[in-house]
């Protein structure tokens, strides 16, 4: 029954967790140096970290949608290795 809701609150959540920590620490790197910019994007740096925030965005969906759709093809041809997995986790 709450198997979708699930799904869709764990995407979301590993979303906002990949985007604002990544945000962090690109803000991190580009304040004390370790990123280096060109001088042209050092003016704007909050639409560089905003663009990289949605890079990120971008590409942990992708990732995400990509291993939901590995594991349901999985779980449609072989539903043994999934049950096999549940009854050893309870």
């Amino acid at each position: 029954m709450f198997g979708r809701l699930r799904t869709t609150g764990s995407v979301s959540i590993g979303l906002a967790s990949r985007v604002l920590i990544m945000t962090i620490v690109n803000l991190v790197f580009l304040y004390t140096g370790l990123l280096l910019l060109p001088s042209l994007y050092k003016d704007a740096l909050m639409t560089w970290v905003l663009i990289v925030g949605a890079f990120n965005l971008a590409q942990g969906a992708v990732s995400a949608v990509g291993g939901y759709l590995v594991f349901e093809m999985i779980r449609k041809r072989a539903p043994s290795l999934i049950e096999r997995e549940r009854a050893l986790s309870v």
